[in-house]
C-alpha cells in the first residue's frame, strides 16, 4: 500500500490493543470506523501520526472557542470542511501508528479522500507546533504517544533503526555544521 500525507486511513483494531492507551480515541464513531487524517511521516523513520477526525463540530467549536474566549490558544482542535461537511481535526488526540496497523484507505464511491492543501497546511503547522511542545513538555496531547512510539520502534527491525538512528545523527550534524557557520559568518 502506498501511503501518503493529506489522505484519510482506518486503522486496524490490533493497535489499539497494542497501545492500550484510554486516552486515545475509540476506533469507532456512531458505529462504524474512524477515519483517522495522516498528517505527517516522520522523515528516515516508518513513524506515522495520525490525526482523528470527528464529525461532532459543534462539541469542538464550543470547546475551542471557551479556550479562546479565556485568552487561551487552541491549536489541538482544527475547524475545517471534509467533502464539504464540517469536521473537527483533533490534533490534540494525535498518535504514532506504521503502515503495520493501517487497515485502508478511507474512500468516497471508490474515490480516496484527501483535504484541501490550504486546511492541510494549518494542520500540519498546527500539528508541528503541538508535537514539539508535547516532547518538551508532556501537555498538549492526550494519549501518551511517547510509550506508544517506544512500542512501535520495538517492531521495526534491528537493522533498519540502526539506520534511521545513523540518517537522523547526519542530519543533525549538517543542520549543527550550518548553523555554526551562519554564526561565523554573522561575527565577521
Amino acid at each position: 500500500m502506498i501511503v501518503k500525507e493529506g489522505y484519510f486511513y482506518h486503522i486496524k483494531d490490533d493497535y489499539f490493543a497494542l497501545a492500550n492507551d484510554k486516552k486515545l480515541m475509540k476506533n469507532k464513531e456512531n458505529g462504524n470506523s474512524r477515519p483517522m487524517y495522516l498528517c505527517q511521516c516522520e522523515k528516515d523513520s516508518k513513524i506515522l501520526w495520525f490525526v482523528p477526525i470527528s464529525s461532532k463540530y459543534s462539541k469542538y467549536k464550543k470547546i475551542k472557542n471557551n479556550k479562546e474566549i479565556k485568552g487561551k490558544k487552541c491549536d489541538g482542535i482544527v475547524l475545517g470542511k471534509l467533502s464539504n461537511v464540517p469536521h473537527a481535526f483533533l490534533i490534540q488526540n494525535a498518535f504514532p501508528a506504521t503502515e503495520k496497523y493501517i487497515d485502508h484507505i478511507h474512500t468516497i464511491s471508490g474515490v480516496p479522500l484527501n483535504i484541501k492543501s490550504k486546511l492541510q497546511k494549518e494542520i500540519r503547522k498546527k500539528f508541528s507546533k503541538v508535537k514539539s511542545k508535547y516532547f518538551k513538555f508532556h501537555k498538549g496531547i492526550f494519549p501518551d504517544v511517547i510509550k506508544i512510539k517506544r512500542l512501535l520502534e520495538r517492531e521495526i527491525p534491528l537493522k533498519e533503526r540502526i539506520e534511521s538512528a545513523k540518517k537522523q545523527a547526519a542530519l543533525l550534524n549538517k543542520n549543527r555544521k550550518h548553523t555554526k557557520n551562519k554564526s561565523l559568518e554573522i561575527l565577521k
